[in-house]
């Protein structure tokens, strides 16, 4: 086995059985945010549909900007991607306003 250079490295996962390039078990914290966002983004809109805070017109709204957000942010090159996470992370932070009359407290 060679110790240097790109040739030693894929022989090294072929000698382990790793795949070139990455480990499907990692998780980023990113990726991780990611879920956070989305899960509470649907969470808080089901909240505020369920206890009346949120009228129909203003939950086609934030559905209609959830989708822009989702679907056309991550076809804008070069970076649009990036912003999907940070995006929906606002809405979320509009919804806890609108739902919750204020921000929520942690402490």
């Amino acid at each position: 086995m060679k110790c240097g250079g790109i040739s030693g490295i894929t022989e090294q996962h072929r000698a382990t059985g790793v795949r070139a390039g990455y480990n499907l078990r990692v998780i980023s914290s990113g990726s991780v945010a990611a879920w956070v966002a989305q899960v509470a983004f649907w969470a808080i809109l089901g909240l505020g549909i369920a206890f009346g805070e949120l009228k129909r017109s203003s939950t086609l709204i934030f559905l209609a900007l959830w989708a822009v957000g989702f679907f056309v942010l991550p076809r804008i090159p070069p970076y649009g991607g990036f912003l999907v996470t940070p995006y929906i992370a606002v809405l979320d932070i509009v919804l806890v306003f609108l739902v919750f009359k204020e921000d929520v407290r942690l402490s």
